[in-house]
């Protein structure tokens, strides 16, 4: 998350990867005239880091899809003033916080927490009930 207040953005590369990495945020949030908590470098960082995680969960699509949804939302959404709080900054800097997250009920009830528990996985990071 920046340390400003949610803004449009305006890097048509980062738009690209914005919708293609958080869909769901994305439509949610406006689309391309929507205004988000991420700039362009934030947005590159997260769908870099999405793509190395989906490595690690490839053989458990709902852990997949909700560890992205998760993290998109915590970077990206304009409306993190609902989930995070800054409760310690170091120096007084906001790039260095201590952040404390509150999860809604209605995302986990949303299906996060039931779709990863019927997912099984095995040591080899392979589905255990295909």
């Amino acid at each position: 998350a920046n340390a400003t207040a949610p803004q449009t953005l305006t890097d048509p590369d980062a738009l690209k990867s914005l919708q293609s990495t958080c869909p769901e945020l994305y439509q949610q949030f406006g689309g391309k005239e929507g205004s988000y908590c991420c700039d362009a470098a934030q947005v590159g960082a997260l769908q870099t880091k999405l793509s190395l995680l989906h490595e690690i969960v490839v053989g458990c699509p709902a852990c997949d899809h909700n560890f992205k949804h998760l993290w998109c939302y915590m970077t990206c959404a304009p409306n993190q003033k609902d989930f995070l709080t800054i409760n310690k900054t170091k120096d007084g800097s906001i790039l260095q916080p201590e952040i404390a997250s509150r999860i809604p009920e209605t995302f986990l009830r949303g299906g996060a927490l039931e779709a990863e528990a019927t997912s099984r996985m095995d040591a080899g990071n392979e589905g255990a009930d295909s």
